[in-house]
């Protein structure tokens, strides 16, 4: 009996060693069917994996190059180390990118994500599953093909032993199911916010940079003049008086961010567009009342910064819970019962055997769901320190950063909808969105055309991309970005027209070609040819600008500040328009003679914000302890002066290698980017169509006046880990959810 027992036992195989026998026969006859790719395809293949090895050698190319910047050097001092660290860098960024693409396809195959089902909602209901569970429910593999559960094997059985080692820990499953319950409700969260930021305002009250008393100074002088105090003005070169050193000891309210004269209407005005016409108007009356009633700016400032506050903390939890629980807004006038709740409860038998009567079966295409790991890592990202300092800053920046946020969250449910609702008319899919949801995301391009010049390109470029990739849906993202961006622009132009704002000096967009010429004067000055100096001498001091030069900042040579004495480099008083019009050609034909000086110009004044190692040039925590405090003593001395020491352990803990990197803003800028490179290996074009913004915005930060500096990266901060969730979550469609869709579904037949 034992003998023949161990025959059989050597005979018969397990039922593991079947299964896999047959998996792998199975997988083995699948592939064989499957086509060959076309030469299309290659090429498509090809092109996606060349952009994203190009984002990983710039990235590489930053890291790289910072040891030879920071030592104020020159991309000729290259040498092996920077040869490895540019390998490795690239290599590191690449294998990150195959690991996510690959991790997330296997993800994709096990789940059956992205198909269209047919599912009885009564089964559905009854099957739901609890969100305490960690990670994403795989389905039976008897559901899905052969082909993909074999290929989701070795994926699988990670997972299932990282699952073991979780359930292991129950402080950690206590946080997940917590991470769950609070990320599944936008009221909640945003309570959570407000106590997570709440001890930036205990600490703080007001973060604010000198930008803020340039406004006010602004709107004072506009408003003093408006009744009837008439302050200097002049656009003659009276008001521009340097002596021979050519330093500056005269100057009107708008030479503190040059405006040049020529941009000045001849009847007198004192607001400009430099800080965003809408922003000095709102921060200059509110300061101005203040002044008025109470003796200081002060309560003026803590009631911006309070008001900022709170709506910060709501956009982000209204754009968090739009990521990792869409169904939550993509129902929303739905009867109480069909709603999809924060922790996707079972319905009752009762609702669920009606719905089923009614109409026995829902095809429609899936929607995300987070996974309770991913809302766990997108709950702590939200309460990260530099955000929660940032979202009390008056520095206009943060307010740009809610409303990008903002926006990325209604372009993520426009998204979701359109997937859901692929095969139906447009009026259904309005339906679904509601017109609640379009007035919001028409306010959230409105608040990011208010608080950012720079918005404007963004919004234009996005609502092309997305008019081409959304073939059914074309005229929403018209009406709720193009109808704003076109109004705005239009007011702004005729109130620049009529003479009643001056308008931005075109001089702001030129900070890298300044930085180049600048670095060519101090650094190589035979470059410098008689024919270039004539061009540029009406433009620029260039015996100024070889002095004034700063590798990582290049408001020295724009001649932005308020001293008292300021060196001048920029001519702005005299300057002309058709001066200006030959900067561009003299920049141009300088380069040619001054490649080397215009690549180290170019690379020091932007590689920060793709190294991960470089300390940020300004932090995002300068603004709560700086000099600007002076101006006003209660603010200053807030708490007996409790934000000094606040501020001092939060830049040290920021200066830490590994430890602060998740302070710095250039931590995200390189997730964003990688997230980014993963969408379009997997071919995420409907997402890229409007995530564009955020290359966008990179470009902005390349070309901005300082290096590293954390306000640029702000966004990216929320917007990295949901960029992630988006492209990790899971697309099974939730039961509640299901049935949903299928009341809708059936009230429009």
């Amino acid at each position: 009996m034992t003998h023949n027992a161990s025959s059989l036992s050597h005979t018969t195989p397990t039922s593991t060693q079947a299964d896999t026998t047959s998996d792998t026969a199975a997988g083995m006859a699948t592939r064989a069917a499957m086509p060959m790719p076309t030469g299309a395809q290659r090429l498509g293949s090809i092109a996606r994996w060349t952009l994203v090895t190009l984002a990983a050698a710039w990235i590489g190319l930053c890291t790289a190059v910072g040891p030879i910047y920071r030592a104020d050097g020159s991309i000729t001092q290259w040498s092996w180390v920077q040869t490895v660290i540019f390998v490795g860098m690239t290599a590191l960024v690449l294998g990150l990118v195959i690991g996510i693409t690959r991790s997330i396809r296997t993800t994709r195959t096990t789940s059956t994500i992205g198909t269209t089902r047919t599912t009885s909602t009564a089964s559905a209901i009854n099957t739901v599953q609890q969100p305490s569970t960690i990670g994403t429910a795989l389905q039976d593999p008897a559901n899905t093909s052969s082909t993909a559960h074999k290929h989701g094997q070795r994926g699988l059985k990670c997972w299932q032993r990282l699952r073991q080692y979780c359930h292991a820990l129950p402080w950690l499953q206590r946080f997940l199911r917590f991470a769950t319950r609070v990320t599944g409700n936008p009221r909640i969260l945003w309570c959570v916010i407000l106590l997570g930021w709440l001890w930036a305002w205990i600490c703080f009250a007001v973060v604010l940079g000198a930008d803020v008393f340039s406004q006010i100074n602004e709107f004072t002088a506009f408003w003093h003049h408006a009744h009837g105090q008439p302050l200097p003005y002049s656009k003659s070169s009276l008001s521009y008086q340097a002596d021979n050193q050519g330093i500056l000891q005269f100057a009107t309210i708008m030479d503190i961010y040059p405006t040049a004269h020529y941009l000045w209407p001849d009847q007198p005005t004192f607001l400009t567009n430099h800080h965003n016409i809408v922003l000095t108007l709102f921060y200059g009356a509110i300061a101005y009342a203040s002044q008025h009633y109470t003796g200081s700016v002060a309560l003026g400032l803590i009631l911006l910064a309070a008001a900022q506050y709170v709506l910060c903390a709501w956009i982000v939890a209204r754009t968090v819970v739009r990521f990792v629980e869409p169904s939550w807004f993509i129902t929303p006038r739905l009867p109480h019962q069909l709603r999809p709740q924060p922790l996707a409860q079972t319905l009752s038998s009762t609702t669920a055997s009606t719905i089923a009567s009614t109409s026995p079966s829902i095809t429609t295409s899936a929607l995300p769901c987070a996974t309770p790991a991913a809302r766990a890592l997108v709950l702590i990202a939200i309460l990260n320190p530099a955000f929660a300092v940032s979202s009390l800053g008056l520095t206009k920046s943060p307010l740009f950063a809610a409303a990008l946020i903002w926006w990325f969250g209604c372009c993520y449910q426009f998204t979701c909808t359109h997937r859901a609702y692929t095969m139906h008319s447009l009026q259904l899919k309005a339906r679904a969105l509601g017109w609640r949801f379009l007035i919001e995301w028409g306010l959230a391009t409105s608040l990011m055309l208010i608080s950012a010049k720079y918005a404007a390109p963004l919004i234009a470029i996005a609502s092309i991309t997305m008019f081409l990739a959304f073939a059914h849906s074309r005229s929403i993202p018209l009406y709720t970005m193009l109808l704003p961006l076109i109004v705005f622009q239009c007011a702004l132009g005729g109130a620049i027209h009529a003479g009643l704002i001056i308008d931005g000096d075109p001089i702001e967009g030129k900070s890298m070609q300044l930085q180049q010429i600048s670095r060519t004067a101090q650094r190589n000055r035979a470059a410098f040819t008689p024919e270039l100096m004539r061009k540029l001498d009406p433009i620029i001091d260039i015996n100024q600008a070889a002095l004034a030069y700063y590798p990582q900042d290049a408001d020295r040579v724009k001649s932005s500040g308020g001293e008292i004495h300021k060196r001048v480099v920029y001519r702005w008083a005299t300057v002309s328009k058709e001066d200006m019009a030959q900067f561009n050609t003299a920049w141009l034909e300088l380069g040619k003679r001054a490649p080397i000086e215009y690549i180290d110009a170019f690379l020091a004044n932007s590689y920060g914000y793709f190294d991960i190692a470089d300390v940020p040039y300004v932090s995002a925590f300068y603004y709560a302890d700086n000099a600007q405090f002076a101006r006003v003593p209660v603010l200053q001395d807030w708490l007996g002066g409790i934000r000094h020491p606040i501020a001092a352990f939060l830049q040290g803990w920021s200066r830490i290698p590994v430890l602060g990197w998740p302070l710095h803003g250039n931590f995200w800028t390189v997730l964003a980017l990688i997230a980014g490179s993963c969408m379009v290996i997997l071919r995420r074009w409907k997402l890229l169509s409007w995530q564009i913004v955020v290359v966008l915005l990179m470009g902005v930060m390349i070309l901005a006046p300082a290096n590293n500096f954390d306000r640029h990266m702000l966004p990216l901060f929320i917007i990295a880990p949901l960029m992630l969730v988006a492209l990790s979550s899971s697309r099974t469609l939730s039961p509640i959810a299901r049935a949903a869709h299928k009341q809708k579904h059936a009230r429009t037949q």
